[in-house]
């Protein structure tokens, strides 16, 4: 590589192409990745005991906790920036390497305290080892940044099929060895190995020692206002678990928590992978008004088109759903359930806001909105604390309701996006959306006792009817069509150079 490489934002005639065939491949390695470690984890619960699980579990807490400052906001600060020169990499390379190292040496320092606080001597050890991983993703954090922002979606695809598969391997053999609860350490330390190592398989530049940060001062604030947004917003989603826990004990944080993961964690799943591929995109659009409206609002439309429908099929038939997936004993579930299924609508747009904060380089502003959102949702959550989770969910979703339209309004500000124009990026997702609710609401009715069979049939008319009403409604080139088609075609068709 020749010294003093750079890397324009020029978004090139088949960004929209690029883009598609990227949310394809994300989306159907995710799939895999999932697949793969939930049978990974089913080997392992049947080779391990439930107290191996639980010792790493107890060290979760703060190894995720350091984790939101991992890279400090500056992968994205690289995919984001309009013209990024090989110097400012080299000098970023560092600091997440510096950073990487901090964080592994702040997790072992506190590692005694773990153990002291679940009074478990065996902490102290996996706790450090857990540390580790910040200083080995501190290696591959720059050279991961930069095939995002070349949008080179179906190798980092590949590598993170290959890491999960070779963890989960490694992992299991170590079971086999008598390792107990070390092979669960092992699962998280090779994948991350295996990912950040993986990523220098495509050199996109040259580490070399460097003796100044000249330059680097907007992307380290860049990154550090995007580390402050992922801060608070960790606070405000776990806050409902620990008010919850703290007054209502165990079994109410069950249903509460259950209710939560079943309808919200798959929508941030469909969610994850479109932030991935959309930023850059975005990046990439500028100096584009039009175009990069355009862009956002179909990506907006296409998220819409499949989780809107989703979540009221879901809502309609809750019931069942807490039945199916939890058991007969979770009935408090269902009310919560259908509750946060308000939310869910909502956030189906809310998420993609930062979308817009990000790519504009607005993390500033992004943080302002933050420190006015989380304390109105934890204002929400503790209102409604005195009921119980029921009334969490509730205040919760009030808190939703009452920040959804100033927050698109702020968001939107000082870009070639309106309130209107957001808004109605959703209209074909709303259509299908009641199409199919009415569809599974009828079926629904059926007078079967079987709860299995009866939400099986709801769930196979339901996605009969998505797969009907979606042609109809959305247009033929609509993201929604393209995207169906690559995915169905795999991943393989998504390795297509970008051009870089």
């Amino acid at each position: 590589m020749n010294e003093g490489r750079s890397w324009s934002a020029d978004p090139g005639d088949d960004l929209e192409n690029r883009s598609v065939r990227g949310a394809a491949a994300t989306l159907s390695s995710q799939g895999v990745v999932f697949a793969t470690r939930l049978v990974a984890t089913s080997v392992l619960a049947h080779m391990l005991s439930p107290s191996d699980f639980g010792l790493v579990a107890m060290a979760t807490p703060l190894v995720t906790f350091v984790m939101l400052f991992q890279d400090l906001g500056l992968s994205m600060a690289t995919v984001q920036r309009k013209v990024l020169a090989e110097e400012l990499v080299v000098r970023l390379f560092w600091v997440n390497v510096l950073a990487g190292f901090g964080l592994s040496a702040v997790t072992i320092l506190c590692a005694p305290l773990v153990s002291l606080f679940f009074h478990d001597g065996r902490l102290t050890a996996i706790t450090m080892a857990l540390g580790g991983a910040f200083f080995i993703g501190g290696l591959g954090a720059q050279q991961r940044a930069l095939l995002t922002r070349e949008m080179r979606f179906g190798f980092l695809s590949g590598l993170q099929i290959v890491a999960v598969a070779m963890s989960a391997g490694c992992a299991i053999a170590a079971a086999l060895l008598g390792l107990g609860y070390w092979s669960l350490v092992v699962l998280t330390l090779l994948n991350t190995l295996v990912v950040s190592l993986g990523a220098w398989l495509i050199p996109q530049f040259t580490p070399r020692l460097t003796r100044s940060l000249k330059g680097a001062g907007d992307s380290i604030r860049f990154g550090l206002n995007y580390t402050g947004v992922g801060v608070l917003d960790f606070f405000a989603r776990n806050m409902d678990n620990v008010l919850i826990g703290r007054y209502w004990g165990s079994a109410e944080l069950g249903y509460y928590s259950r209710a939560y993961s079943l309808l919200l964690q798959p929508l941030y799943r469909i969610h994850s992978p479109f932030e991935t591929v959309v930023i850059p995109g975005l990046s990439k659009l500028q100096d584009d008004e039009t175009r990069y409206a355009r862009y956002y609002l179909k990506a907006l439309a296409t998220i819409g088109t499949m989780a809107l429908p989703a979540i009221v099929a879901l809502m309609i038939v809750s019931k069942d759903v807490v039945a199916v997936f939890l058991g007969p004993h979770w009935n408090p579930a269902v009310t919560m359930f259908a509750v946060l299924g308000v939310t869910a609508l909502l956030h189906t747009t809310y998420l993609t806001l930062s979308w817009l904060f990000v790519s504009l380089g607005r993390t500033r502003a992004q943080l302002r909105w933050s420190l006015i959102a989380v304390p109105v949702t934890v204002a929400g959550i503790a209102a409604g604390l005195p009921l119980g989770g029921l009334g969490v969910s509730v205040g919760y979703t009030a808190a939703n309701v009452f920040l959804f339209l100033p927050g698109i309004w702020y968001a939107t500000r000082n870009t070639p996006l309106r309130v209107k124009a957001v808004l109605g990026a959703n209209k074909q997702g709303v259509l299908i959306a009641a199409g199919v609710g009415v569809v599974v609401y009828l079926v629904s009715l059926a007078p079967l006792s079987n709860v299995y069979l009866r939400f099986a049939m709801e769930a196979v008319a339901g996605l009969a009817a998505w797969s009907v009403l979606s042609p109809v409604v959305s247009r033929k080139d609509s993201p929604l069509h393209r995207l169906v088609g690559l995915i169905s075609a795999g991943i393989p068709r998504s390795r297509r150079k970008s051009g870089h």
